[in-house]
């Protein structure tokens, strides 16, 4: 087969990703892009600064602007973890990987879940921006730097759990990956506290948090909306994620490749 003939496919399957998807697109929206936010935004960004910061609302928004880790690993994680576990289910998987090179099949799914869990998350911070009025203390906000902060943090989630998932053996150690990894990873991520807060109270915590690749989301979406000098700058944020997004790609080329020989 030829690459115009695999391009067709490639192009084929994703939008027969993006039909079955596109169904329950209008739930996810509602839930992830709507919902979570207003709650985040009360929670986060309006209660507590006054609880706890005596209104210091710059604190509540860089508090909120962190949740957007958690969100964006679930998301990607509902599509990488459905192709999955359909290899010994519904075997649509087996079928695509019959007429797709096994590399082509990872680079696909990485990148569908990627443009899933960016396009549902777009209201994310337009909407907290409106929610908080004055209060969205983010003079330097940059939107086209955030929307693309917000795919790039998708493509390098979705490329970290295809990895992550190819390496679990049976479905019910998704709850164990979720535990042991994917939680210490948003907490350490700066899911509450900036990467400069955890430095300054440990220089040798600030270095290790340093290999979690959800920091440099929380970092440069701060970056990109806070603006500053307490923030990682996005010229780093950026390029790590890139970097992670390959590095984990490569990684998911080998582990899947094993784990659909060993079926």
């Amino acid at each position: 087969m030829n690459i115009a003939a695999y391009v067709k496919l490639f192009y084929a399957f994703l939008m027969r990703d993006f039909y079955v998807y596109g169904k329950r697109m209008s739930k996810y929206l509602i839930n992830y892009g709507i919902i979570a936010p207003v709650l985040y935004v009360i929670t986060f960004a309006y209660l507590q600064p006054h609880v706890f910061f005596e209104s210091k609302m710059a604190v509540g928004l860089s508090t909120f602007i962190g949740n957007v880790s958690q969100i964006l690993l679930s998301l990607t994680y509902t599509v990488i973890s459905a192709v999955l576990f359909d290899l010994k289910k519904h075997k649509f998987t087996q079928y695509q990987l019959s007429i797709l090179p096994v590399k082509l099949f990872i680079i696909k799914e990485i990148f569908f879940a990627a443009i899933w869990g960016f396009l549902i998350v777009i209201p994310f911070f337009p909407l907290a921006r409106v929610l908080l009025g004055s209060s969205f203390s983010a003079h330097s906000i940059s939107w086209p730097l955030v929307f693309i902060m917000l795919f790039i943090s998708a493509l390098a989630c979705a490329a970290y759990l295809f990895f992550a998932t190819s390496l679990l053996k049976k479905t019910e150690q998704t709850r164990q990956l979720w535990m042991r990894v994917n939680v210490p990873m948003i907490i350490l991520g700066g899911f509450w506290v900036p990467w400069h807060v955890m430095n300054a109270y440990s220089p040798l915590l600030g270095k290790a948090v340093l290999v979690n690749p959800l920091i440099y989301i929380t970092e440069g979406l701060r970056q990109a909306i806070i603006g500053g000098d307490q923030f990682l700058p996005l010229t780093i944020c950026i390029p790590v994620l890139l970097g992670f997004s390959v590095v984990f790609t490569l990684l998911s080329f080998y582990v899947f490749k094993k784990k659909v020989d060993a079926l």
